[in-house]
């Protein structure tokens, strides 16, 4: 486990040089007391921390990837520290108003890889 720590420590501290804060958001749901939704996107906490370090990269146009019968089209990868609390159609908020929605979430070893684009008009 020793060299799997160190891995993600340099891991963590190669984003933490490239990278930039954001905020992830996710749908959350809930009814009153009549059993009507309500829906707002709220942050989701990483460590108590409202924002999260990543690096986000653009692709060269939108890729298309199709893995065990699921379709996935994204224009950015990004890469966050191991463990970082990130799913399928959260936002990646890079500014109040810019945001990507995340297509798929892969963990690795030491850290956590996301497929996202751009959101539709």
């Amino acid at each position: 486990m020793g060299m799997l720590n160190s891995m993600r420590q340099d891991t963590d501290r190669i984003i933490g040089e490239w990278a930039k804060s954001v905020t992830i958001k996710r749908l959350s749901v809930s009814y009153n007391e009549r059993g009507e939704p309500s829906s707002q996107w709220q942050t989701v906490l990483q460590n108590g921390l409202e924002t999260v370090d990543c690096d986000i990269q653009p692709v060269s146009g939108e890729i298309e990837r199709e893995e065990a019968g699921v379709r996935v089209c994204y224009s950015h990868q990004a890469f966050f520290p191991y463990g970082t609390d990130i799913r399928p159609n959260d936002r990646i908020y890079r500014t109040t108003d810019d945001y990507l929605v995340v297509c798929r979430v892969d963990e690795h070893d030491d850290h956590t890889f996301v497929y996202a684009q751009e959101p539709e008009p």
